[in-house]
């Protein structure tokens, strides 16, 4: 069964409270929402899914916007037709970027973002992440 995530609006304060580190192992809590959130995120590229559940499309979502106060990052890529691959980073630190900056051609979102904005946001062309 499905049930979908309650994610955070952007004016929840919650959003902007200082994350601290997840400790390790992962206690089975965090691992369930883990695979909730590749769940949703996957049904949410799939058409047909993101309409049964009325999920807004997305492939990333961190800890923090289910109200989890813990540097964790998922995203689910849709890399071919139906066929994903799956991240999940836990405690990262960025080591080092690319000077090179570039922005989604068609613009992206935040699922915590509940309204239409307009523009781009530019990111480092690469980032190495340990």
């Amino acid at each position: 069964m499905f049930k979908k995530l309650n994610i955070l609006d952007e004016k929840d304060s919650r959003l902007r409270k200082i994350i601290v580190d997840a400790k390790l192992p992962l206690s089975n809590e965090y691992k369930n929402i883990i695979n909730q959130i590749i769940k949703e995120l996957t049904y949410s590229q799939i058409e047909e899914y993101e309409k049964k559940y009325d999920l807004r499309p997305g492939m990333g979502m961190a800890f923090p916007q289910l109200g989890i106060n813990k540097r964790i990052i998922i995203i689910v890529h849709e890399y071919d037709d139906g066929v994903f691959d799956n991240y999940v980073v836990i405690n990262p630190v960025i080591v080092s970027n690319s000077r090179e900056m570039i922005a989604a051609e068609a613009g992206e979102g935040c699922l915590s973002v509940n309204r239409d904005v307009d523009g781009h946001v530019k990111r480092h062309a690469r980032v190495t992440v340990e």
